[in-house]
Formats: C-alpha cells, structure tokens, sequence
C-alpha cells in the first residue's frame, strides 16, 4: 500500500502537493502529464526492438464528467514501479536519455487533482492497479491523517501490456470548455502528442517515431460527441498552409542572387509568403536547434484560428478571451526531446522595426532543458543564449522585410475629440489630493499618479533608479538602503494571472500598486490560494501600502492602493 506520506510529516507532504500545483497550474497541465507518461512507456518499450510492435494511445476525454482516461500499450509497470511512479520525487526515467519525464512528478500531480483515480498497468509478467478516492478532497482538507492509495494486483485480465490511467472529477477549468478542434490543437501543440523531431528532420508533416493516437472527446453543453478520431502524432506548426506559400530565407537569396532582379520581382515573390529559418547553436557541451517562420502579416494569427475553428469569426473579440494556449499566436516556445514544454520566452530582446515582431513564431529544441517541477523557469545564462539566436534570425529577417515587405501599421480610428471627451465625462470622479479627476482606468494614468504623490512626500525615502516599460519591471528603486521592485497593475488579477504564468516573478516584486481592489480581485485571489491582509492604516514603514499578499510558499508583497494614499 502507497501511503502519503510515506516519511515527511502530513503538512510538509501537502505542500508539496500545492507546490506542485502552483508550478504547473497551465489548465492542460493534467492531460499534458498523462500523454508524457504514455509516450515514454512506448518509447521503452521500443528499446525492447520487437518487430512488428506499433505505439498506441488511446485518450478520452469527459467534459460533463471532468474525466481523463489515458491508455497506452507501452512497457507497463510491476506493482513496485507502479509504487514509485505515484511517488513524489521518485521516477526510474531518472537517468534515461530517451524518455522526456525525469522527476517523477507528474502522476502525482495529477492524482492529486482529481476526487478518483485508478491506475492498472500490466508489464507483460504481471498486472497491477492502484486506486486513489478522494485524494483532491484530502490535499485541500485540513486531515491531518496520512492518505492511502492501496496497490493490488489487477483482476482486470482483459487489459494487455500496458498501462490504463482514469482520472474523474478533476478541477472544472477552460480545458473541459474546448472544442474539438480546439482540443486537438492543445494536445497537438501543448503535450507530447505533439512531437517536433519531424521539424529537425526537415519534415513538419511525418514523423519518424509515430504513434497512432485515437482521441475520443464528449461534452453535452457543447453538442460534442466524436470517438475514436485519429490525431497526428506531430506538432501543429504549418499544416494549415500550403507549401508553396512557405519559403525559407535561403531560398530566396539564392533565387534572387542575381543583380538583374528587380525590387519588384523580390516583392511580388514574397507577397503572402510564409518566410522560414531553421539551424542549430551550441550552449557549452550541448547543441539545440530551431525552427521560425514570419507571418505575412500580423493578422494571420486570427485568420488562421478562425479557418480553424480555434475562434469564433461570429463573435467579436473572442480572439483575446479564449484560451490563448487554443490558437495560434506569436512568440517564441521551447521543445524538450520532441516534446512542446509549454515554456514561452519573453520577445523583449527583439528591438528594432517593432511592428515586425508579432509576425514571429520561433520553436526551440533543447534536450538539455529541465522542465518537471519549476519548468517554467530557464537559467538566465541559458535564456540568454536564446535570445541571441532570436535575435541574429529577427535581424536577418528584417533586412528582407523591411525592404521588400509591407508594415503592418495600426489602422487609426476616426474619432471626434468631443466624443472622446464626452466618454471620459462619464468616468467616475475622483477626489482627493491629486490633479487627477478622474478614476484611472490605465496603467499609465496609475503611473502618473504615483508619480504625483512621490513628489508630494508622500513616499518618503523611495529612490527612483529606473521606471519604463521597456525593461521587464515597471520600477526599480531602493528604499531604506535595498534594492525594490515595483509592478503598477489596473487589477490585481492582472498581476496573479502574469505570476501564476510565470510572465512575472513572484519573488522579485516587492510591491504592487494599484488604484483599488475590487470583489473580482478578491475572489480570484482566494482561488489561487492568495491571502490578501487588510492594514489598519497605510504603513509609513512601507510606502504607506494598504495591503499584504502572500500565500504559503512565497514572500510577502506590499499593496498600495492610490485609493486611500489621495
């Protein structure tokens, strides 16, 4: 029997739980971990060269239900693997170079956020299963009793080698309220069903390493009932276009090498093309390679999710409110052993002809990158070299587009002065002792009136280093002889959404200011298991912040709420 915990005192083993939770915490993240898990068994079992052998996944997915069944016919499991695989920190993947998990993580993640959980596994000698009911329940109780997980032999003879997971009652979020194309996207392109290596192969389509994958997806709210669809077992990069609107930045030097060919030819040529670059770059002892494509312009992204069904063209606005891991978009991704990490990089490095940016997709191969627990984060030194490649392809592109491609540039809206002036009349007002007369509804106004107030004394002490937005923080300052992060929000939400995706760290704002914080704030807050303190008084000793937040596994922040400093 599995017993949690199995050394550690109850409460240190569930904040190891919640720390996983907080690490992950993509609404893919379960389904992610199932599909990694299957693709590994399969991936060793290979190892065994049995001929004739061909991987198989089976997924079902129950909106209604909040059920996850993942069947592979992979290596299986002995009833002491089964015991460690559900084991925090415990995985024998450790020290294998081909499988893609390595901390043993990931299943018990995803036992833990369900209220039923049932593995069976047979490794072709003998069966087992192990049962978790209530295991999400107990994580969030204050039991202070230890939590068990009974691992049995399996009288299910009916399953062949392999491995069975059924996850029911998982946490309701945006992942059970996709569509199915919108679902297959996620798989295809945020779990390891979405394997790469045909991109470094030069092939996108095929892949040398299939698995057939049948999904079958049900959601009555949705009038969605497929079974048994077939899925590619590759990453959705270009499908969607046809080959002879993609060309490579190579390619069109050598055709246009000739100092005969006109501006005109090079322009008409690249008209509607999709422009690629792919290489490799070495990181010490170790090599990662690339793949990007530039889009004709910026607003393919939505065209293509529409074409798609990854949005609905018939409601406006849905492009920014679905899901943004469900369609496409720009920036730059990392790939681990052929497997999408779901690891986005910040595009701030990319200066220059800004307008081209949001034309650029980059996905990068690294096997050397860590990513279980924590994957969120890359070394700084690793990310900087990233960047560099960023960086040197972004230029090169440039000097194409900027000389024989269109700028995308904002369409500017006509709109009256006395009808802009009327619509700000109708803002809430706003008292106090400040030039401000109305309620600020954006970051830039919070600034100004932050500004405001320090040169009226009201932040005694604070030092200003660096403020602007083109640095990864709003403000840099040192306060009482340390050096200080200051993040402006409209909403606190704001902030936790950025947080929670890693786009800001936690621990490096040591401030949060803000005009006022209202129910939504409060709510979603509680959710994500942030307390927030309310002060008796502004704290002089704290730049007169109004608030704490904090939650059980980070430091404090100090809120100041321009509300109560006016």
């Amino acid at each position: 029997m599995t017993t949690f915990p199995p050394k550690p005192s109850v409460d240190n083993m569930k904040k190891q739980i919640f720390q996983a939770y907080y690490s992950y915490h993509n609404d893919y993240d379960v389904i992610a971990e199932l599909l990694q898990n299957a693709v590994d068994a399969i991936y060793m079992r290979k190892e065994e060269k049995k001929n004739g052998y061909q991987g198989r996944i089976s997924i079902l997915i129950n909106a209604d239900k909040r059920e996850i069944i993942v069947h592979d016919n992979g290596v299986g499991m002995s009833p002491n693997q089964l015991d460690k695989a559900v084991q925090f920190y415990e995985s024998e993947k450790m020290n294998d170079k081909n499988t893609v998990g390595e901390k043993g993580i990931g299943l018990s993640f995803a036992i833990f956020q369900s209220n039923s959980a049932k593995i069976t596994t047979n490794n072709g000698i003998n069966s087992a299963q192990i049962v978790a009911i209530g295991a999400r329940g107990w994580a969030e109780s204050e039991s202070i009793k230890p939590f068990n997980m009974p691992i049995e032999n399996s009288p299910e003879t009916s399953l062949r080698r392999g491995t069975e997971v059924i996850l029911s009652g998982l946490r309701d979020n945006s992942f059970f309220s996709l569509n199915y194309e919108q679902l297959v996207f996620t798989i295809r392109t945020h779990t390891a069903i979405g394997n790469t290596l045909g991109i470094w192969r030069g092939d996108r389509r095929n892949n040398l390493n299939n698995i057939k994958v049948k999904l079958t997806y049900i959601n009555e709210k949705k009038s969605i009932n497929y079974v048994d669809k077939s899925i590619d077992f590759s990453y959705h990069l270009l499908d969607d276009i046809d080959d002879n609107r993609i060309v490579s930045m190579n390619e069109f030097e050598d055709k246009f090498k000739d100092a005969n060919n006109t501006d005109i030819q090079k322009i008409d040529f690249l008209r509607g093309k999709y422009v690629t670059e792919s290489g490799e770059h070495k990181i010490a002892n170790r090599t990662f390679k690339y793949f990007v494509y530039f889009t004709p312009t910026t607003s393919v992204w939505k065209e293509r999710s529409e074409h798609l069904n990854l949005i609905s063209s018939e409601e406006p606005g849905k492009f920014e409110t679905e899901p943004e891991y469900s369609h496409f978009k720009y920036g730059i991704t990392m790939s681990v052993k052929g497997m999408p990490t779901g690891i986005n990089l910040n595009t701030d490095s990319l200066r220059g002809m800004s307008g081209y940016i949001p034309r650029m997709f980059m996905i990068i191969e690294d096997a050397g990158l860590n990513f279980d627990i924590g994957r969120k984060t890359i070394a700084g030194s690793t990310t900087n070299s990233y960047n560099k490649v960023a960086i040197h392809v972004f230029q090169k592109y440039r000097k194409i587009a900027q000389k024989w491609m269109a700028r995308d540039y904002p369409k500017m809206e006509k709109e009256d002065r006395t009808v802009k002036f009327n619509q700000l009349k109708k803002l809430p007002n706003l008292s106090g002792d400040t030039a401000f007369s109305k309620v600020p509804e954006q970051e830039g106004s919070l600034s100004g009136i932050f500004f405001e107030q320090l040169g009226k004394g009201k932040f005694q002490g604070l030092s200003i280093l660096q403020h602007g937005y083109k640095d990864v923080y709003d403000l840099y300052a040192n306060y009482k002889d340390a050096d200080i992060v200051l993040e402006f929000k409209q909403h606190l939400r704001s902030f936790l959404s950025e947080a929670i995706k890693d786009r800001k760290r936690w621990q490096d704002v040591n401030y949060l200011v803000l005009y006022d914080v209202d129910d939504l704030d409060k709510r979603i807050a509680a959710e994500e298991g942030v307390s927030l303190l309310q002060l008796n008084f502004c704290d002089s000793a704290h730049l007169n912040a109004s608030l704490t937040m904090s939650s059980q596994f980070t430091d404090i922040i100090y809120v100041i709420l321009l509300k109560n400093i006016i």
